[in-house]
Order: structure tokens, then C-alpha cells, then sequence
């Protein structure tokens, strides 16, 4: 059985999203929150840190080599490529300070997650597949 999600659905978690999100900056309250209200994505903001009690979270770290990053920022994004790859090491400096300092743990340390992928090697539609087969195989775990 495919692991889909209806339009409907999107709409109504991106809406609950935008709520939240213009009463207050997306804080551990604010996850936890979310998280409470059902199925949901939250990308950074030390996610994977505020929801480590809950195992029925699923904890996903995406990384890719420099040279792809780079190169997705200018084709996806039409970001110049002019000094991209500092700015993307710019970035990830500014990411892993944010996640070392408020959680006292090291940003990208893969045993914190239940699954790591590398999008360099199987594309961002091919993570998209691995992420939904993880949850299709832990739903199938918990009927």
C-alpha cells in the first residue's frame, strides 16, 4: 500500500502550520505542539532534539556532498553560483552553532536519527521514497 498523503491533508497541516507559525516563532512549544496535533514535518529548529522522547516520531537527517548542494542551489533554486560553495559552508557553520549550542549535542551526528540519507547518492525523490518506505515499514510494525 502506497503511503500518500491527500490534498485535503497537505492543505489542512499547511494551514495549521501558518497558524501556528504567526503566533509565535516555531519554539520547542510550538514543535511539540504540532507534533500532538498529529502527522506532520518539521524541518531544523532541533527537532529531532525536542522530540527524542517520542519514539513514534521519525527522526531523518538529509546531507549531501558539497558539490551537489552547490549545484542544487543554482539549477533549483537560481541562486548565482557565484561563491555559493562559501555560502553553503557559511550555512552549515551558522546550522550546526544553532543546533551545538541549544541542544549541547553535535549537528549531523547520525546515531541521533533513525534514519540518515544521502541525497548525493539517491536523489531528493529517491529520499523521498526511502523516508515513505520507513514509515509504510514502522506503520506496519504497529498494527
Amino acid at each position: 500500500m502506497p503511503y500518500a498523503v491527500s490534498e485535503h491533508t497537505k492543505t489542512m497541516l499547511c494551514q495549521a502550520l501558518k497558524k501556528k507559525m504567526a503566533q509565535k516563532p516555531l519554539d520547542k512549544i510550538t514543535i511539540r505542539e504540532l507534533a500532538d496535533e498529529g502527522p506532520c514535518v518539521i524541518v531544523g529548529r532541533c527537532s529531532d532534539y525536542v522530540l527524542e522522547a517520542r519514539p513514534e516520531c521519525l527522526k531523518v537527517f538529509v546531507y549531501a556532498d558539497l558539490p551537489s548542494r552547490v549545484r542544487r542551489c543554482v539549477e533549483e533554486y537560481h541562486i548565482p553560483q557565484d561563491d555559493m560553495e562559501r555560502r553553503v559552508v557559511q550555512m552549515d557553520r551558522g546550522r550546526a552553532n544553532y543546533y551545538n549550542y541549544y541542544t549541547g549535542h553535535n549537528w549531523g551526528e547520525m546515531r541521533r536519527y533513525d534514519l540518515t540519507i544521502n541525497s548525493s547518492t539517491v536523489g531528493v525523490e529517491g529520499a523521498v521514497d526511502l523516508i515513505a518506505d520507513m514509515v509504510r515499514h514502522r506503520e506496519a510494525q504497529h498494527v
